[in-house]
């Protein structure tokens, strides 16, 4: 006889744990083998290729179906606004791939999806910004000290992208649940702008043993995860940790709002520290991924400032009103490929590797110049493109062959923007030349990998 389970919308205001397990594992006997089997790889981390859906002529059409849902849904809501405001900003190829991708090509849910989207942005950010990339300068103070105290951080390993979510730090001291909301938006969408992270997926971890459980009574937890819904992200997986059966049942509010695919990919690691970090483990998630002491299980926030000041960073190279942008500095081409915006584009003729534009004679290297050459590695403007590169070594260790052409045109792109220029001494003429981007870029990617390998080498002793 099978089993009965209560349906999502008819829980009880405080289910029992023993009812919540229930459902939970309910919904893996709701999906189909292929659904089942998508969700064991999402969960384990198995990297995806390029989906069929992409390599064919089924794209095209999905589209079509896509535009022709949107159309007839769209009347008296938020996407009606932007698309007046800036059409091109709601038809980008890339822009509703993103969409198509977090919804496994399905065009009615993608619609959907896109129809929340904007409802949350305009009431999250206002009809000014409904259009316009949100950058860290977006958002208020209020927004930036909830980014800043950690609650909510983004971490980047060689196989997965992670939504670490910690409870415990959850604070409104001065802020409200609106600040909350703006940055997390800011951060996962920042997350979103890496091709394979779309297409993989994103790992949250909400972890909530012992101190870091939540003290606010669950406030806002619906609304967190009514935002998370509507953006185009594919949740791989969801791990809950927790040591509290009331921490538990906070997961109620969001069983209501989730899907039989979402909730076949929520796992629930209940017990301490220690048991927690070996549950995770057995998904492929480390303890040291976590941005956790492994001693004081404080968590540390080191590398979650340091991505704060390179998302800054990137935001400040970055000036083309996109945030579906799949590489940054460039915008996704129009077969979602790389495209460097034309304004960034460099203007000069190039012979051999040099900016011919600017004359080579009697140039003097400068403090922030970047000198090519190890005898130079002291320089003053070669230590501070190390400093950029350290921070954003794991993001490019995470992405892929395109992504780290993005990350290396940033390091370019953000020194020059400094006044910086990249110089390298011709033998044959004896005179400092300026090298052109493509070589900076190249030149960069190398330094970035040697950097690893020399880091790697001096821990290894």
């Amino acid at each position: 006889m099978m089993m009965m389970t209560t349906p999502i919308s008819e829980l009880p205001v405080a289910p029992s744990k023993e009812t919540l397990d229930a459902l939970v594992h309910a919904t893996a006997r709701q999906l189909s083998v292929e659904e089942s089997i998508s969700a064991q790889e999402d969960i384990f981390g198995v990297a995806r290729k390029q989906p069929d859906q992409e390599r064919n002529d089924e794209l095209p059409a999905t589209l079509q179906m896509l535009e022709a849902r949107l159309k007839s849904t769209k009347k008296g809501t938020a996407y009606e606004v932007a698309e007046r405001i800036d059409s091109s900003y709601c038809t980008n190829h890339g822009f509703r791939l993103m969409f198509l991708r977090a919804n496994k090509y399905n065009a009615k849910k993608a619609a959907h999806q896109m129809i929340s989207f904007f409802d949350q942005k305009l009431n999250l950010f206002g009809r000014d910004k409904i259009t316009k990339d949100i950058t860290f300068d977006d958002l208020d103070e209020d927004d930036k000290k909830c980014l800043e105290q950690g609650s909510t951080q983004a971490v980047s390993t060689s196989k997965r992208h992670i939504l670490t979510c910690f409870p415990g730090l959850r604070k409104f001291n001065t802020g409200t649940i609106a600040n909350e909301l703006r940055a997390r938006y800011y951060i996962i969408m920042s997350l979103l702008q890496f091709k394979n992270a779309q297409i993989d997926g994103i790992n949250v971890v909400n972890y909530a043993v012992g101190a870091l459980k939540d003290q606010t009574s669950g406030t806002g937890f619906v609304a967190l995860t009514r935002l998370l819904l509507s953006l185009p992200v594919h949740i791989a997986a969801a791990h809950h940790c927790c040591d509290d059966v009331a921490q538990y049942l906070l997961l109620s509010g969001a069983l209501r709002l989730g899907s039989a695919s979402n909730l076949a990919r929520l796992m629930v690691h209940y017990g301490s520290h220690t048991e927690v970090a070996y549950k995770l483990g057995a998904y492929g998630i480390q303890q040291s991924s976590l941005p956790l002491n492994p001693v004081t299980h404080e968590v540390v926030l080191d590398n979650h400032h340091a991505w704060i000041r390179t998302r800054q960073v990137m935001d400040a190279v970055q000036s083309v009103p996109r945030d579906f942008s799949m590489a940054r500095p460039s915008l996704v081409g129009s077969q979602g490929g790389f495209e460097m915006p034309s304004h960034l584009m460099p203007s000069q003729k190039k012979s051999g590797g040099v900016d011919t534009a600017t004359p080579n004679k009697d140039i003097h290297p400068r403090r922030d110049d970047v000198l090519f050459g190890q005898e130079n590695k002291g320089h003053p403007g070669n230590m501070k493109m190390h400093q950029l590169m350290d921070h954003l070594q794991k993001q490019y260790e995470a992405a892929d062959k395109q992504g780290k052409m993005k990350i290396s045109l940033v390091v370019v792109f953000s020194m020059k923007g400094t006044g910086s220029r990249f110089l390298d001494y011709d033998d044959a003429t004896f005179q400092w030349q300026v090298v052109s981007d493509t070589v900076a870029r190249n030149r960069v990617a190398k330094a970035i990998r040697n950097r690893r390998r020399y880091k790697a080498k001096q821990e290894s002793k």
